[in-house]
């Protein structure tokens, strides 16, 4: 069962902490927030306050300086058109160069004239500023160095001036540099620790102020706030805040946009004061605020725990019990109702739609898995499943009664599978139908059924077969109506087990699958039987003990159900061609001369024609022309040798070289059953297969062979007789 160990360290640790810490940090965000709020506005008033006084002064009021000269430059009425008089341009260079340094290019960024001397006009052309108003058309800012001297920094002006006519005429130039910038604020009241900054719109500090050290640079530290705050969004004209800069100071930091007169942004001006005097006075009120948290938490922690439990952990150690339970398959199980609000009810609901599915998909599953997919009775994994349940004393007398479709294969390769199907399909309606609620129906390989009757004796069994048979000749051929060799078989004790009365059953059913006299195949393999039965006078013991031995032996080697039927058959036929040998040789009692042996050992090529000829056993012919071929390759008619020899040809040479030896002949009295099994081995390599010899001998050093076990077999009628023996003796040997 699955419970949740809510009583452990580490879940009483996580939970009391969160339940501690979590007023504590509303609090402290709280008045964390509000000390920020209130030196963000602190710093933003006096931004505000310095940025308007810088715009008040007259040498950073760029603005009318630059309109006068575009007005200069282009004439009363505006344009001169379309050129440019030199002359006016140096007068008007030489009036505005006490006030600011100033530089007239062409549209390509040529100096026409400036106030002040210039070693290198390539400066001025290549200024990112002069190419962007050129580009543009629009007055661009930005920082400079050089220009004015190898260590002067500041802020050029590039100032498009467009003739409506003729497009770009000139370029203003305007240089600021850092001492200009910086020189009104020496008179303005400022923190000792404030820094105050320009810089353009990339970020890069054109003019540097610290009233600490009354003294102007390129800044280093504050430099690197400027460059991360030129990553903002140019939109916000204003921002304020703390930084935490490399060297790892903290820093409050509060900027302005300044624009030009068509309300773009131009330049970024910035105010840093130290934080750590802030941050201590925030300190200061998280220790005290933390005192008082500590009490109300002492008092709050059981109650929110009490609380806690019943709307989580109760409930979740509910759903990891019926989660427990499904994973050890009990799929019925559920949380049922009621349910809680809220997601543990959704979660509770949902998982009871989960178990259903599952419980259903489950019973679909194990359907599947316990029954045939084409007839839909059970298959042989749900037998050998139940097997230790029908072993039980209770069941007793058990029937097994097991069938098999005749000539499926023949019917699969003349009428196509699906016409096979169909049969197999009717053949388990007729096996349920017939066997109904006395016993379970299994498929268990191909056309082979199996039923198992619980508490049926075997006249009970009996009758259910004749109930199948009759079921079988009833239906209409369409194209083709299953016919099904059937074999029954009863469990009276224990000491048998179910195993061995499934096999008895089998072989019931093989030894009967011939013998199907109302078809028309039972009928024609019914006259060849006569006709060899007459023509060699052997008996119907020695073709039983035969078939008896093939078969038991071709189950050792682990043969199909088709294999098996062709090893059944060449058992049966394997001498028909003796139909053409002359009796007096047949029943000669002393040894055959060379022409009598020659005629003799003709038989096997006599009987491969014969059965040529025959629709229903020419798939046997090879096998029959080759059960007299020997492993050494000496063998008749061909002299095959080895694995060129038929498997079933193999095994009925032994087996029939056995029977022959421990029966009486004309010319001969039978040997032991013990003396024939030292022969058979003796030509082991030669005459017969090794491998096949070594199975043979130990087959039938382990099975029954008492007198009343083979009197059961040989004197056995293989139709559909009932033995006259007592029922309570038919323990997996009587029946069909």
């Amino acid at each position: 069962m699955g419970k949740i160990n809510v009583s452990s360290l580490r879940n009483r640790f996580a939970l009391v902490l969160i339940i501690v810490l979590l007023p504590w940090i509303v609090v402290n965000v709280r008045n964390n927030l509000a000390e920020q709020e209130e030196l963000m506005r602190d710093a933003e008033e006096r931004s505000l306050k310095l940025l308007d006084y810088l715009d008040e002064t007259e040498r950073l009021n760029l603005r009318s300086i630059m309109r006068i000269i575009e007005t200069a430059l282009l004439g009363r009425d505006g344009q001169d058109g379309g050129h440019v008089d030199l002359m006016k341009v140096q007068m008007l260079v030489d009036v505005f160069g006490c006030e600011l340094p100033v530089a007239i290019t062409d549209f390509g960024g040529n100096v026409l004239a400036s106030s002040f001397p210039l070693d290198n006009e390539e400066l001025v052309r290549e200024n990112p500023q002069v190419r962007a108003a050129a580009d543009t058309g629009k007055i661009s800012f930005g920082s400079f160095q050089g220009i004015l001297g190898p260590d002067k920094y500041g802020v050029v002006v590039a100032y498009p001036v467009i003739d409506p006519s003729y497009g770009i005429r000139s370029i203003i130039v305007g240089f600021v540099d850092e001492e200009r910038l910086a020189d009104p604020l020496r008179g303005l009241e400022l923190p000792a620790d404030a820094v105050f900054e320009v810089a353009d719109l990339d970020g890069n500090v054109v003019a540097r102020y610290s009233r600490a050290k009354e003294d102007m640079r390129r800044g280093e530290a504050m430099e690197q706030a400027m460059l991360k705050s030129g990553a903002a969004e140019i939109s916000e004209r204003s921002r304020s805040g703390f930084m935490k800069l490399e060297d790892g100071s903290m820093q409050l930091v509060a900027e302005k946009i300044i624009v030009d007169p068509c309300g773009r942004p131009t330049l970024r001006v910035a105010v840093t004061t130290p934080a750590a005097s802030s941050l201590s006075r925030m300190n200061d009120h998280i220790l005290r605020d933390l005192k008082a948290l500590l009490v109300v938490t002492a008092i709050i922690t059981p109650v929110l725990w009490g609380i806690f439990r019943a709307e989580v952990v109760v409930p979740v150690e509910k759903l990891a019990n019926v989660a427990s339970r499904l994973a050890q398959g009990e799929f019925g199980i559920r949380h049922g109702e009621p349910y809680r609000r809220g997601e543990l009810g959704l979660l509770a609901r949902t998982f009871d739609q989960m178990s259903t599915a599952l419980e259903r998909r489950a019973n679909e599953l194990i359907y599947l898995s316990h029954h045939d997919s084409l007839t839909g009775v059970y298959n042989r994994t749900y037998i050998e499943s139940i097997e230790e349940d029908l072993n039980a004393e209770d069941k007793l007398p058990t029937t097994v009664i097991v069938g098999d479709i005749n000539g499926l294969k023949r019917i699969n390769d003349t009428y196509g599978h699906s016409v096979g199907n169909e049969v197999v399909i009717a053949a388990g309606n007729i096996f349920r139908q017939c066997v109904g609620e006395k016993g379970i129906v299994a498929r268990w390989a191909g056309g082979e059924f199996i039923a198992i009757l619980p508490n049926t004796d075997w006249k009970e069994g009996l009758a259910v077969c004749r109930e199948i048979s009759h079921s079988c000749s009833q239906m209409e051929p369409d194209p083709v109506a299953p016919n099904i060799a059937l074999g029954v078989a009863t469990r009276a004790t224990l000491e048998q087990s179910l195993r061995d009365t499934w096999i008895a059953a089998e072989d019931r059913m093989y030894t009967n699958k011939l013998a199907g006299s109302t078809s028309g195949r039972g009928r024609l393999l019914h006259s060849l039987r006569q006709a060899l039965a007459e023509s060699t006078h052997e008996t119907q013991q020695h073709s039983s003990r035969l078939h008896f031995l093939a078969t038991e032996l071709g189950k050792v080697m682990g043969l199909s159900a088709g294999a098996l039927d062709d090893l059944a058959l060449l058992a049966d036929f394997h001498d028909i061609g003796k139909i053409g040998i002359p009796d007096a040789i047949l029943q000669k009692p002393g040894p055959l001369t060379p022409p009598e042996w020659d005629m003799m050992m003709a038989h096997p090529e006599i009987g491969a024609r014969i059965v040529g000829g025959c629709y229903e056993l020419e798939h046997i012919a090879d096998a029959i022309l080759s059960h007299h071929e020997r492993w050494d390759g000496t063998g008749y008619p061909n002299g095959l040798a080895g694995d060129e020899i038929p498997l079933i040809s193999r095994i009925l040479a032994i087996v029939d070289a056995y029977d022959a030896m421990t029966s009486d002949r004309p010319y001969r009295t039978a040997m032991s059953r013990k003396e024939a099994l030292k022969e058979i081995q003796r030509c082991s390599g030669t005459q017969f297969d090794p491998n096949l010899v070594e199975v043979f001998v130990k087959m039938m050093e382990e099975i029954d062979l008492k007198e009343e076990y083979e009197k059961n077999w040989s004197e056995g009628d293989p139709y559909w007789l009932c033995t006259t023996l007592d029922e309570s003796k038919l323990i997996g040997d009587g029946g069909f």
